[in-house]
């Protein structure tokens, strides 16, 4: 492992070592009125490549700011924090074929926690939200698959429960004209980005104008969440999802 390392950072430092090089003579060139052209293709890739992966704390950035902190996120830090903390157990495990095994982590652990909350807000490709955090899209995706199912098993369980029959007829009559009316059903798309090939046509639908799945949420008379499910293609009318 500690050679890997130590190849990964070899190739790395000559990664950056051309670039300068050709940045230098593309920048001689330059002055002297004539293009710079690396005399190989590879070297002319390897030049050109620019290695960004510089990763960031971008918690300790927004937290300045509680502001952009609430836009970024919809929570504030403290918030935030409570619930880094008592998921930390589980969000540090690390499993590999049913077994827990050592190792170090990309992000800490509020970073990823971060990313996957900023995922959840707005929901940004992968690669903007890696250049913001300065690690590769596939380092995230990873991160979401690990994070979102733990958030699934700690939230839902809390936030989201259905009520007893005696609760339900408890919130009769608290919606003025609708005596009987005890909550609300509807279905709410989630944008997505345009899928490849000829499935996308499955996830659009021509009334919203781009693509997304459909969300079905019941909510009470309170506004609390009570049924939530998701996964329906966005070309199919509420109506049958309701099925």
């Amino acid at each position: 492992m500690a050679n890997m390392r130590l190849l990964v950072l070899v190739i790395q430092t000559v990664i950056q070592l051309l670039h300068l090089i050709a940045a230098y003579k593309a920048h001689r060139a330059a002055r002297q009125g004539r293009e710079y052209r690396p005399p190989h293709r590879l070297l002319k890739i390897l030049c050109q490549h620019q290695w960004t992966r510089n990763r960031r704390d971008v918690w300790a950035s927004l937290e300045r700011n509680w502001e952009d902190f609430w836009w970024m996120t919809a929570e504030l830090p403290p918030s935030l924090a409570a619930l880094c903390r008592r998921l930390a157990p589980a969000l540090n495990r690390r499993r590999r074929n049913g077994r827990e095994v050592p190792g170090r982590r990309t992000l800490d652990t509020r970073n990823r926690l971060l990313a996957t909350i900023i995922w959840f807000r707005g929901y940004l490709k992968l690669t903007h939200l890696g250049v913001m955090f300065g690690v590769s899209p596939m380092i995230l995706s990873k991160i979401l698959h690990h994070v979102i199912p733990i958030l699934h098993e700690y939230l839902v369980p809390r936030f989201i429960r259905w009520p007893s029959n005696a609760e339900w007829q408890r919130r009769r009559g608290d919606i003025d004209h609708f005596p009987s009316a005890v909550g609300y059903i509807d279905g709410t798309p989630f944008r997505i980005s345009r899928p490849k090939g000829r499935i996308q046509r499955l996830f659009y639908r021509g009334d919203k104008k781009f693509h997304f799945l459909n969300w079905i949420m019941i909510v009470d008379s309170r506004g609390y969440i009570v049924y939530s499910k998701p996964g329906f293609a966005g070309h199919l009318h509420d109506a049958i999802c309701y099925r």
